[in-house]
């Protein structure tokens, strides 16, 4: 079996693990990579698996359209849907995002990034969110590491009290441009008021894969599949995440 062919099996396996009949902690790394004129259609989908029904089988799901305005600034829009356990899927925020691009490697040492999102909850009962990121990527050769450290806080008259820190790191060695296998690792550190009391963390860490799937047009479709264990108490057993992206340059 071909790279190409064992990225794409991979792929197809992870996304059957999302997709089933389905916590925040498992998410999209972002690169810190702005390209004037570029839009970008992507799916992020998260799945959790647990010994316990209360947290078994719940799934975050992501869409969003973004479009580089400029050299170093994005734009974009987003709709998020989830399932809690026992309950059926549902569409349950909207928000905007924008990303500017700080320093590209080569120029600097690092490539980096501040992106902030906003995302607004489609039930009462729910609450607003507001998140800021810091991103940052080194490439070597074929190897490249990308590294995202953000900051949560819930709004609105339902928001818990406090700014979630938030880190995530992914590591990984391009064999082709089908097929870059590597690791990732996301942590919830809990709120900063509270770290290190005994506040709830979730921590995951597993193999991943990334690469190109196949062009279409002026475009091409790029995935990253995922496959996590949870590190502690807090967090679910296993988590599965898949990311499929469509960049087309105008």
């Amino acid at each position: 079996m071909n790279t190409n062919a064992f990225a794409k099996a991979f792929v197809a396996l992870t996304f059957s693990a999302v997709a089933l009949p389905a916590m925040a902690g498992v998410g999209k790394l972002s690169s810190p990579a702005v390209t004037k004129g570029e839009v970008e259609v992507e799916y992020s989908g998260t799945r959790y698996g647990d010994s316990g029904k209360a947290s078994n089988n719940k799934q975050s799901h992501t869409y969003e359209l973004e479009y580089g305005l400029t050299d170093n600034f994005m734009l974009g829009i987003e709709a998020k849907s989830s399932r809690k356990s026992g309950q059926s899927h549902e569409f349950s925020a909207y928000g905007i995002e924008a990303q500017y691009e700080l320093t590209q490697q080569g120029a600097w040492w690092l490539a980096t990034a501040v992106k902030g999102e906003y995302a607004k909850a489609v039930h009462d009962g729910d609450a607003d969110e507001i998140e800021v990121k810091w991103l940052a990527s080194r490439s070597y050769g074929a190897s490249n590491l990308l590294v995202n450290i953000g900051l949560e806080r819930e709004l609105g008259d339902n928001r818990a009290h406090g700014v979630t820190l938030t880190s995530a790191l992914q590591a990984s060695h391009a064999f082709t441009k089908h097929f870059a296998p590597g690791f990732e690792w996301h942590a919830e550190h809990g709120k900063l008021n509270k770290l290190g009391d005994g506040d709830v963390r979730e921590h995951y860490l597993g193999p991943i894969v990334k690469g190109e799937l196949f062009d279409i047009g002026r475009g091409e479709v790029n995935y990253t599949a995922g496959y996590y264990w949870g590190l502690n108490d807090d967090s679910a057993d296993t988590a599965a995440r898949l990311h499929i992206a469509y960049e087309v340059a105008f």
